[in-house]
């Protein structure tokens, strides 16, 4: 029935996105959202989407994936990833120009992305027809991440990090407000169905905000941030100043620091997987005056 509660959303949001944020945070959480006095990050993040989100110009240049390029080459350009190109229609791209190894994505919301490792097992075809359904989709009647509403939709294509050990490389998520690094939240073995997140102060000391976390305290698991993190904590400082509030997504792999995204609305602010005791003390951080 789950494509029962996206249609419904889906129209709702269209409709009146607050009834659509309402609808979804009950499903979610099974209780009410209090957008008058919101007090958790999920409930903020709601907060947000329907009352700023759609009308600020630099979140909305930041939150497409190909004009934040440009944001970010005013402020830390040596952190780009290398991109090969940008297209409107999937029929124009040139595949036999790309690398063997490449990750599409395309820059009007989240989940649209295409991990190629071995472009001569990559079926062309069936790539080109995914493309097209994404570019049908208008992701913020999803979600009413009204932030992605305005975006003009596009195809791009980045050099494929080669991480040093697996197959993909690890993300490094460091929650920031009003321009200040707090926490960051590490995703590991991304390859395989059992992602681990784990939490760090900006210390790099692991911290019990995840259930993972939790079991590697327990069980005095050494968990390590990249030698650089320190680095990664300065770099996204100096992106999130402008903004209340803001994820800054990045990697390292051999020692050098990439630009992953910049994600104001994580888990759309639906997000069950934070612990309950992590979603009011990360709210506590984010004022919204």
């Amino acid at each position: 029935m789950k494509w029962v509660f996206r249609l419904n959303y889906f129209f709702l949001s269209n409709v009146s996105p607050i009834l659509a944020i309402k609808f979804s945070y009950f499903k979610a959480f099974n209780k009410k959202i209090d957008l008058s006095n919101p007090i958790t990050l999920n409930e903020k993040i709601n907060w947000l989407k329907l009352n700023s989100y759609e009308h600020d110009d630099l979140i909305i240049q930041c939150a497409d994936k190909v004009k934040v390029r440009s944001y970010i080459e005013k402020i830390e350009p040596k952190i780009l990833n290398e991109l090969y190109g940008v297209w409107d229609n999937p029929n124009d791209i040139d595949w036999a120009l790309l690398p063997s190894k490449f990750v599409l994505k395309m820059n009007h919301g989240a989940g649209y992305n295409l991990v190629c490792t071995n472009k001569e097992k990559l079926d062309i075809n069936n790539s080109i027809s995914q493309i097209e359904k994404w570019m049908k989709h208008d992701f913020w009647k999803y979600s009413s991440e009204m932030q992605y509403k305005k975006i003009n939709k596009k195809i791009l294509i980045e050099k494929f990090i080669e991480p040093e050990i697996g197959t993909v490389p690890n993300d490094y998520k460091i929650y920031c407000f009003h321009g200040k690094a707090h926490y960051i939240m590490s995703c590991e073995e991304r390859s395989s169905d059992k992602t681990k997140f784990y939490y760090f102060d900006t210390n790099g000391d692991l911290i019990p905000f995840s259930d993972d976390s939790k079991e590697a305290i327990k069980s005095k698991q050494k968990i390590n941030l990249p030698n650089n993190f320190k680095q990664m904590l300065a770099i996204s400082e100096k992106l999130s100043k402008p903004f209340k509030f803001v994820r800054v997504d990045l990697y390292s792999e051999n020692n050098k620091i990439y630009f992953g995204e910049l994600t104001f609305s994580p888990g759309a602010g639906l997000d069950t997987d934070r612990l309950e005791e992590v979603d009011y003390i990360f709210g506590s951080l984010l004022n919204l005056d």
